[in-house]
């Protein structure tokens, strides 16, 4: 949930004007910094395990995510204009011919960013508490069977029979 919020102020570098790339690259840079960061301390923090957990599966999207949305920052503002256009030592970006056209465009991209991000998180949490669902029946049933198997082994039946998974017995 942390690294969730942590991500989700990569879309503060959409204050900045689509033209103004450096501006954008300073918010998306320290998100991306912010990210390693918090990852590094985790893995000092949690045991080591010779697999990748579910939390390194969701850093290592998270990165790619972070990757694209860095890419979008840094074309979105020559996708309509040269790089001559955009240098600015001609015109201020604010006052370019056509800007409508490219706010319009990041406004989209902004959109479908958004979208993006708030589907996979909300699909991959409802996956996982399926996952966790499915995983804890299973663990059940395999107790059950157990109990049931360790019942007609030990033919526990009457007044001292006990439950495995219920502790006393029938209270005799």
């Amino acid at each position: 949930l942390a690294m969730f919020f942590l991500i989700s102020f990569e879309f503060c570098a959409w204050a900045h004007h689509p033209a103004a790339t450096a501006g954008r690259h300073d918010v998306s840079f320290n998100v991306l910094l912010a990210t390693v960061t918090f990852k590094l301390v985790l893995a000092g923090i949690l045991p080591r395990v010779s697999y990748q957990t579910t939390l390194d599966w969701y850093f290592i999207l998270v990165c790619i995510y972070l990757t694209l949305m860095i890419f979008w920052h840094s074309v979105v503002g020559h996708m309509l204009f040269s790089f001559q256009e955009m240098s600015i030592l001609t015109i201020d970006p604010p006052f370019m011919p056509n800007e409508h056209s490219l706010e319009i465009l990041d406004q989209i991209a902004l959109v479908v960013f958004m979208f993006f991000w708030l589907a996979c998180n909300v699909g991959g949490a409802v996956y996982l508490k399926l996952m966790a669902n499915a995983e804890h029946k299973k663990l059940a049933e395999t107790f059950k069977r157990a109990q049931e198997e360790w019942e007609k082994k030990f033919q526990m039946n009457g007044p001292y029979r006990m439950e495995v998974l219920g502790g006393v017995g029938n209270g005799h």
